[in-house]
């Protein structure tokens, strides 16, 4: 598997959006958030699979790089829950 460590070099929340459609981000994000996250989005390959992932699937990476939220399903609603506990 090809690194993706620089994808998470900004000093921001990086959402990581594999095999959900490349606009998830302008439709399912808070507008107040959308200034905190950078959101990549990357296409479910043989890679993910290899790996487990077989579904669509998001993963919150915080600004020190640890994971703070992972779920199959990310609506507004989960991202709202997740930054009212953590800002």
């Amino acid at each position: 598997m090809l690194s993706r460590y620089h994808l998470f070099a900004a000093a921001k929340f990086h959402l990581l959006c594999i095999g959900a459609g490349a606009d998830w981000i302008q439709t399912s994000v808070p507008t107040p958030l959308v200034p905190l996250i950078k959101s990549i989005n990357l296409p479910l390959s043989q890679e993910w699979l290899k790996l487990g992932v077989n579904a669509p699937i998001h993963i919150l990476v915080r600004p020190d790089n640890y994971i703070g939220l992972i779920s199959d399903e990310m609506d507004t609603q989960t991202l709202a829950v997740y930054f009212r506990h953590y800002l």
